[in-house]
């Protein structure tokens, strides 16, 4: 089995992706859910030693929901 690429990951996690940045030694992946019909946002956050495993904590993080 494959490992998926970081343009698949964040592909995965469709628009409620928001950004990926690299801050000191960890990369944090931002993401948020947008509630139309009761206007509400709900930010999300994965974070990792790599690109692929802060996407892949905030594709798990935006799941859980």
């Amino acid at each position: 089995m494959t490992k998926p690429t970081l343009s698949e990951l964040i592909e995965s996690c469709g628009e409620e992706f928001d950004s990926l940045e690299k801050r000191e030694n960890a990369y944090f992946a931002f993401g948020s859910s947008k509630d139309i019909v009761n206007m509400k946002v709900s930010p999300f956050l994965g974070y990792g030693s790599s690109k692929e495993e802060a996407v892949a904590k905030l594709w798990l993080s935006l799941n859980k929901k």
